[in-house]
């Protein structure tokens, strides 16, 4: 009878933290490490490099590729 008696503050707590929502902590520190998506921003005059160098760059790095071309320095 003891036992059961000591058995029901534990049970309780556990009842009390498992209702109170919110993500586990397990959850938001994966979520923090989880690595960010890489990208880089071209700012070029037109007809400066190839047709597939992005295409190709992107490929073989897995970074994002935003290309921009101008017609000249004062429009860039």
């Amino acid at each position: 009878m003891q036992r059961a008696f000591r058995a029901w503050p534990v049970a309780a707590a556990l009842l009390a933290i498992s209702a109170c929502g919110g993500k586990p902590a397990a959850e938001t520190a994966a979520e923090a490490a989880a690595p960010e998506e890489k990208s880089v921003n071209v700012l070029n005059w037109s007809d400066y490099i190839g047709d597939t160098t992005v295409a190709d760059f992107e490929q073989k790095t897995g970074i994002k590729v935003t290309y921009d071309v101008f017609d000249s320095t004062e429009v860039l």
